[in-house]
């Protein structure tokens, strides 16, 4: 299980950086926010490289 959420974690990390790519508009921002359902703190901080979900508990 624990394999499992870690791979589905970083292809959805992969999924933003793609969707969000640094010279990205706010607009395109709010926009895979609004669809994933993700804060727009979560969406930045992986569209910036940073890992958050290495810190969460499996």
């Amino acid at each position: 299980m624990t394999e499992e959420l870690t791979g589905v974690r970083d292809t959805i990390a992969q999924l933003i950086k793609e969707l969000v790519p640094p010279h990205a508009s706010a607009k395109r921002i709010y926009e895979v926010v609004d669809a994933s359902g993700y804060s727009r703190t979560l969406v930045e901080a992986v569209r910036g490289g940073e890992n958050m979900w290495s810190r969460l508990p499996l």
